[in-house]
């Protein structure tokens, strides 16, 4: 009978205990939330499981949509990564899908339930976990044009220049503004960074390094589908994606980041706004180029600088 009791919690203690997965799902649009999307559009659906670092590890297979109404699956993308929280050490495995909206205006499109299957390493067993879908609404897209302010700012230049003559008219043209660029991809990560600086003039340089990581690796993400720095091949000539030179400074600034973050160590400011630098030149090279000022357009060669 002893014996026994002995064996039993001999097993006991040399079981692992197996750490707490969670999933989440969630839906964006050049990095932001988004509830609605015109047709055509594409939608970026991101499936994360996540536990404590642990002697466990997950194995986590392609999530299913069998439901799947109004969007077709363009890509799929899926990797693993090992992040810190406040207090430990977390290991992700990450689904990314991109999905294409083919439902028309005034319709509603849906993944249905998301079906996640997953076992331990150890185990052969699989278990499923049901994720709640997301419904998005297909809206007309917008259009400058329909704009109240433009067709009025219209009007008024038609009226103008029928006043005027033609002279006028150009004159007049020459010094309207220049329409408002179209939103890029771009534009959201740089919102984000402008966020920061908040956090910065507070002195939390753990945050702060914190958070400009996670802006990087979310755009080479988005913009590269590179799913981890860390093990990005170097591109070869012609490629698509990040230089080589672009990669090994990330990655010698990541290290410093997760130095901040975990190992005590105090960044100067130097090295806060080299990071800030890195990662806005980044998003900013890839943003479109603003347009000449049409004034320049009338300047003799010899006056341009």
């Amino acid at each position: 009978m002893k014996h026994g009791m002995v064996i039993v919690i001999a097993l006991a203690l040399c079981s692992p205990v197996l750490a707490e997965i969670e999933f989440s799902a969630v839906a964006h649009h050049a990095g932001q939330p988004v509830s609605s999307l015109p047709p055509q559009a594409t939608l970026d659906l991101t499936i994360t499981a996540e536990w404590p670092q642990s002697d466990v590890i997950y194995v986590v297979y392609t999530p299913t949509m069998p439901f799947l109404a109004g969007l077709v699956i363009e890509d799929h993308l899926s990797f693993g990564e090992t992040t810190t929280t406040l207090s430990q050490l977390v290991q992700r495995t990450v689904h990314h899908f991109k999905l294409l909206v083919t439902n028309s205006v005034g319709t509603t499109v849906e993944t249905g339930p998301i079906q996640v299957e997953y076992r331990p390493s150890s185990s052969e067993e699989k278990q499923r976990r049901q994720l709640a879908g997301i419904t998005l609404t297909v809206a007309a897209p917008a259009r400058i044009w329909q704009s109240p302010v433009v067709l009025s700012c219209a009007a008024l230049a038609a009226v103008a220049g029928l006043a005027l003559g033609g002279v006028c008219l150009v004159r007049r043209r020459r010094r309207a503004p220049a329409l408002p660029a179209e939103h890029c991809m771009e534009d959201a990560y740089v919102a984000r960074l402008a966020g920061l600086k908040h956090v910065r003039l507070q002195g939390d340089t753990a945050r702060y390094f914190g958070d400009l990581e996670t802006v990087l690796r979310d755009y080479v993400r988005e913009k590269y589908q590179i799913g981890s720095l860390e093990t990005y091949p170097p591109p070869g000539n012609g490629s698509a994606g990040l230089d080589a030179r672009s990669v090994s400074v990330a990655r010698e600034l990541l290290a410093l980041a997760h130095t901040v973050r975990y190992g005590g160590q105090t960044p100067s400011d130097y090295d806060q706004t080299r990071m800030l630098d890195f990662v806005q030149t980044v998003i900013e090279r890839n943003r479109p180029r603003r347009g000449t000022p049409v004034e320049l357009d009338y300047l003799q060669p010899e006056h341009r600088s």
